[in-house]
């Protein structure tokens, strides 16, 4: 079942992923919208429906950092595919804003 209303764009931003309060390493998206990410993380012990935290380093745009949870909708062997359970309006703005001067 596809979970997205908009469109994912091909971005490639550096990410960390958290459980609770434990790091599970620095990524990369290989794919972003206002609504969710694929986060390239290879082969990792994740299922469905899990909750993470994505923290987002969007330097480009001239912002630090922005944490957001996400729920995890799917797993590979190349990655997760994410749906951001909240974010604020600051996010969704640096985040277009990225990805506009990444395009």
């Amino acid at each position: 079942m596809d979970h997205r209303c908009l469109r994912r764009e091909a971005h490639r931003f550096r990410v960390e992923l958290w459980s609770g309060s434990d790091s599970l390493g620095c990524f990369t998206t290989r794919d972003v919208s206002p609504e969710g990410a694929f986060v390239e993380t290879g082969p990792v012990d994740f299922r469905a429906h899990e909750m993470v935290t994505v923290s987002f380093h969007l330097e480009s745009a001239g912002i630090s950092r922005h944490d957001v949870p996400a729920l995890v909708v799917h797993c590979s062997d190349e990655g997760l595919g994410l749906m951001y359970a909240a974010f604020t309006a600051d996010f969704w703005h640096d985040l277009a804003a990225a990805m506009k001067i990444t395009a």
